[in-house]
């Protein structure tokens, strides 16, 4: 249950390729990133993941930036002009 003025984080893993689905727990977030063949289970890691590719799991609040939350997340890829 969602109490008034409180948010739910959601997670997701995140590179600069692909960006996997909102979960509602870290855990599966990062489930999701091995599925995905992105990153391999590393318990020494502090993550807990072994990133393929330069990759981390991005948390939500649901926080808009005038309320002091996050600002967008930029994904470093570019677009082509051609």
């Amino acid at each position: 249950m969602e109490v008034k003025g409180e948010r739910l984080a959601r997670y997701r893993y995140l590179t600069g390729a692909l960006a996997g689905r909102w979960h509602k727990s870290a855990a599966a977030a990062r489930r999701d990133a091995v599925r995905a063949r992105q990153a391999n289970e590393d318990e020494k890691a502090p993550d807990g993941l072994k990133w393929l590719v330069p990759g981390r799991i991005e948390v939500e609040t649901g926080r808009r930036e005038h309320e002091g939350g996050p600002r967008p997340v930029e994904s470093g890829l570019r677009r082509h002009a051609g």
